[in-house]
């Protein structure tokens, strides 16, 4: 979230647009993605000289994350079935800490406010399973946010695997072209109107 906000704070120094940021990540970096897109800034305060900076961020893409930790059912067959993974995110044992649980878990952010999210999930995930995606887009639709899921057949965690479907490039096309419509709208609109003056 500091990263944000130094961005924002920063913009003008860097060329940067602030009301033009997005977010991304994967696996873990993929469930940090989805906390700084949507939580709101002032359950994280970071750096005291940042304060005040948050951006509003207009899309967020995750690959493969975590959406939930109270929904542990989710994470069967993923690492946290090790409680011992617990202990250093939520401070202390699972059953002690679970106000730190639904604090760190992104679905619980979701609103009809939510920036557009894009999940990128393979089916054979084995270590943070695609069922954690999916309910996350079952809790969007509840919520009335803007979510949509990229499941990627016989794509493991990192999207190894073989024939996977859609390919890696593919993949890669989808997130960015869903980046750039809403980070750069004008571009879109520009490259439509090209294409449709073609012959």
């Amino acid at each position: 979230m500091d990263a944000g906000r130094f961005l924002v704070k920063h913009a003008s120094q860097y060329g940067l647009d602030p009301d033009k940021i997005g977010v991304w990540g994967g696996s873990a970096g993929g469930h940090l993605s989805l906390m700084t897109g949507l939580a709101p800034g002032n359950l994280f305060p970071g750096a005291s000289e940042l304060a005040g900076y948050d951006p509003t961020y207009r899309c967020v893409a995750s690959y493969f994350p975590a959406t939930s930790f109270l929904r542990i059912d989710l994470l069967k067959g993923s690492n946290f079935e090790n409680p011992q993974k617990f202990v250093a995110m939520l401070g202390g044992p699972y059953e002690d800490n679970l106000e730190n649980a639904k604090l760190l878990s992104p679905v619980e952010y979701l609103s009809k406010a939510s920036p557009p999210v894009l999940l990128l999930h393979g089916e054979k995930d084995d270590v943070l399973p695609i069922s954690g995606s999916r309910y996350m887009v079952d809790a969007a639709k509840k919520a009335g946010a803007n979510v949509k899921l990229l499941s990627v057949k016989n794509g493991r965690h990192s999207f190894g695997g073989n024939n996977l479907d859609p390919s890696l490039p593919e993949i890669q096309q989808h997130a960015t072209e869903f980046i750039l419509q809403h980070l750069k709208p004008e571009q879109q609109a520009i490259d439509r109107a090209v294409t449709d003056e073609k012959p």
